[in-house]
């Protein structure tokens, strides 16, 4: 369906934290040649088809774009009657990847088509709709970004809702909102559609407990719900109960002999941490109560449920006979917690497993190797991207589920290289460009309206743009953006400057927060003031590494300035990609870097320092400044080579050292001066930490402590140093014209490594066997590529596929 012409008519959804139900029965003769649905909710969806679970969405939007999804439905339909249901969820407050509206709606149409004939059911008063769905809403918010925990009570959701043959007689009509918006855009879904499956769940531990349940109320935190979970008295099973597993991977477990007095607890682990819904049905002889918490960490036998003041944990009130648990959000997670009290006699848990989704993409890009350690790493940051792509890029799925720009722009980044699907990463940069505060700078959390901007992430936006670019060599979505990247840097000019020096004061905290809160139609794109925070990395926040060294961020900061310094550079390409003047950011880069060495660089320790403060050197010293100094030309290749040696091979106490997220900046540099031996090193120490510690997914930081996440897919940053720095194929720069291949054929036995480029798909592969080194490879149709090995031999004229053998192997 063409959005451009949809005109349909919106159905109610009104209420904060508040689901409902939809529901329709057409019948068809024969199976159409073609069915599909366009849908759109403000809010959350869930669809199934004649009982089928199909998907989810919308994609993450602003109030002002209503992005559609069109999804096929043909496999799921049979001759006669069939059902399409959707669940609809409500939140009615401000999330990190939401921002609510005072007209909350459902809008869609299903099309069926079969040879010249067809047939258009638009969502209207012909669909029959139910309030009383099971699902609470007088409950606590989950976390600080995300929504509310689920508490659903069987007794009152109709069973079976889902399929075509129950009876919706006692149903209301949709109700239709009689005027039509203003104000709002369609367009189609942005992203790639979500793909479904399943993770099956293994029971490793049971005991009985007493405890009763904890009052569930909206005043009850759910980081208390969750520690109630954590912290429940166990015991060993009395005799006469028992658990048992029923002898499929199905999840299907019997637990018989309970009583009302005694409940039991199952422990499950999956095999490895997903991004998904824990799911099940029931059978039970009484009514009873199923606690439900999850986690991505164990300690023992014990999931840590609760994580940094968030309770992951929702509630099912079970009713006599069967109980379908179908929940509305998603998390992370590896390891479950089920607690079943209130029942007599028998339970029976059916299907429980992990309903799993990522994008619909194909994961093309390869990294193989004899080493087992770089061969482990890179599927974790690989798996970590899938797991982290949901209905956007997200900085993690379980704690916060918001697209941040400093994260999507490097997450976007690589899934592109990885699958060659670039529509994550576009999305990105249209929605942070397309919402900047009135200053000029953008949002933090591209997806919130709230007031809050990390200051150098508005130049990361700004530097993401460029890199895009650079990987499509689309000067149309330059060209859309390269006014507000303007008014980036003029914010910047803005700010209190010393010496030729930029400062970042922060601006005063705003309390109002009314756009967030409140969509306001008639002025849709108002950004109030934002608050600045000078992130670059986790050390010295407050928010994570708390225990180790942190950067200096007062007075004037040497990172800052160097980073403005490259969005100069950046800016300065990007005008000359679409072949504008230059308006002299060349220049002043040029000066501005002579003014961030004169000022922060020691030369008696030989590396820049954090920050000066009331005309006195900080004396802290941190990787991230370093590098970025270095990126903006601030130091000669002897020197750079001398401070990166300084900074990695020989650790001090007192440097701060740089998280997961910010290897992006310093691969690259180690990679640009030949450093890849050290930078391989790097790789395999650090990210060997979290394998270590039981990771499947990637840390929020090195430390993994119980302020992280453990699906970060911003710690990524492995995945483009292999496929680029080791395996030698291009990357971001590279120019069909004039390709160069650089694999580091000195550093591993084997390799075999394929990337992603908007030319195609490059593949190399290699295997030292005594002193032959025998290599092959693809370049994609119309490319010639020369070959440089370690010790500067050059081939030629690579084309299609190619293989040689170079003998003796010193390279």
């Amino acid at each position: 369906m063409n959005i451009d012409t949809l005109h349909l008519p919106r159905v109610r959804l009104d209420g904060a934290n508040r689901t409902r139900y939809f529901r329709r029965v057409f019948r068809i003769d024969q199976t159409p040649a073609t069915a599909n649905i366009t849908l759109f909710v403000d809010g959350v969806y869930h669809l199934w088809v004649n009982g089928l679970y199909v998907s989810r969405g919308p994609a993450h939007h602003h109030p002002d774009t209503r992005p559609f999804d069109a999804i096929e439905l043909t496999p799921y339909l049979r001759s006669e009657h069939n059902c399409v249901a959707i669940l609809t969820h409500s939140p009615g407050i401000s999330l990190h990847n939401y921002v609510p509206t005072t007209e909350p709606h459902i809008v869609g149409q299903l099309d069926l088509t079969h040879g010249d004939s067809a047939t258009a059911i638009p969502i209207d008063a012909s669909w029959r709709t139910l309030e009383r769905t099971g699902f609470g809403d007088d409950v606590p918010r989950r976390g600080w970004a995300i929504g509310h925990i689920e508490h659903f009570d069987a007794a009152i959701a109709p069973t079976g809702w889902r399929e075509r043959d129950f009876d919706d007689s006692d149903w209301s009509p949709a109700t239709v909102y009689s005027a039509p918006i203003k104000g709002v855009t369609d367009v189609d879904r942005p992203v790639p559609a979500l793909r479904f499956g399943r993770a099956s769940v293994s029971l490793i531990s049971v005991y009985a407990c007493d405890a009763a349940p904890l009052a569930i109320a909206a005043s009850t935190p759910s980081h208390v719900l969750g520690k109630a979970l954590v912290d429940l008295p166990r015991f060993d099973l009395d005799a006469g109960v028992t658990v048992r597993n029923l002898g499929d991977r199905r999840g299907n477990y019997a637990v018989d002999g309970l009583s009302k007095e005694r409940g039991v607890v199952l422990i499950c682990a999956l095999e490895e941490q997903v991004t998904g819904q824990v799911i099940f049905n029931c059978e039970s002889d009484t009514p009873g109560t199923i606690d439900i918490g999850w986690s991505e960490t164990m300690v023992g036998d014990q999931p840590q449920i609760v994580r940094k003041g968030t309770g992951y944990c929702d509630r099912v009130l079970a009713r006599a006979g069967l109980t379908d648990w179908q929940p509305i959000g998603y998390s992370s997670m590896r390891y479950l917690q089920l607690v079943l009290r209130g029942f007599s006699g028998r339970v029976k848990i059916r299907d429980l497993c992990v309903r799993t989704s990522e994008p619909a993409v194909a994961w093309r890009s390869t990294f193989e190797t004899d080493d087992p350690m770089d061969a482990r790493i890179w599927r974790m940051c690989v798996r970590s991207q899938a797991a982290g792509a949901q209905e956007s890029l997200t900085d993690c799925p379980t704690r916060e589920q918001a697209a941040y720009v400093g994260d999507g722009v490097l997450i976007g980044r690589w899934v592109a290289m990885l699958t060659a699907d670039t529509r994550h990463w576009a999305n990105i940069i249209n929605t942070q460009f397309a919402r900047p505060f009135d200053s000029g700078l953008l949002p933090a959390s591209i997806f919130s309206g709230g007031p809050s901007s990390l200051i150098d992430y508005s130049l990361l936006g700004l530097i993401g743009l460029r890199d895009y670019w650079k990987y499509t060599r689309d000067e149309a979505i330059v060209r859309k953006w390269i006014g507000a990247c303007r008014e980036i840097l003029h914010a910047f000019d803005r700010l209190p400057q010393r010496d030729g020096l930029f400062d970042h004061a922060p601006e005063k905290e705003v309390e109002n927060r009314a756009w967030e809160t409140a969509f306001d139609t008639a002025n849709p794109r108002k950004r109030i003031a934002p608050s600045q925070k000078l992130f670059i990395d986790h050390p010295g926040m407050g928010w994570h590494n708390v225990n180790e060294p942190g950067i200096d961020r007062n007075g004037l900061s040497a990172a800052f300035n160097a980073l403005i310094v490259r969005a100069w550079r950046a800016m300065a390409e990007m005008l000359e990609a679409i072949h504008l003047p230059d308006e002299n950011w060349n220049d002043r880069a040029d000066e501005l870097i002579k003014r961030v060495r004169a000022t922060f660089y020691d030369p008696s320790q030989g590396v820049y320092v954090d920050a000066v403060l009331d005309d006195k050197r900080s004396t802290q010293i941190s990787q991230q400044t370093n590098a970025w100094a270095i990126g903006a030309g601030g130091a000669s290749d002897e020197e750079s080579r001398s401070i990166l040696n300084k900074l990695s091979d020989h650790p001090e106490p007192e440097i701060c050292w740089g998280g997961p997220y910010f290897w992006a900046y310093i691969f690259p540099e180690l990679t640009r001066l030949g450093m890849h031996d050290l930078a391989l090193r790097q790789a395999r120490s650090l990210w060997q930490k979290m394998l270590d510690g039981g990771a499947t997914l990637l840390w929020e930081t090195f430390l993994g402590d119980g302020l992280d996440s453990w699906c970060h897919p911003w710690s990524g940053a492995p995945i483009e140093f292999y496929l680029t720095g080791i395996a030698g194929l291009p990357g971001l720069d590279f120019d069909p014209a004039s390709v160069v291949l650089k694999p580091r054929t000195d550093l591993l036995k084997t390799c075999r490594a394929s990337i992603q480029t908007r030319a195609g798909a490059f593949s190399i592969q290699w295997e030292r066997q005594g002193d032959q080194l025998h290599l092959q490879g693809h370049c994609p149709a119309d490319i010639q590529a020369k070959l440089i090995f370690p010790d500067g031999i050059e081939v030629s004229d690579l084309r299609g596929d190619w293989r040689f053998a170079k003998s003796p192997a010193r390279g």
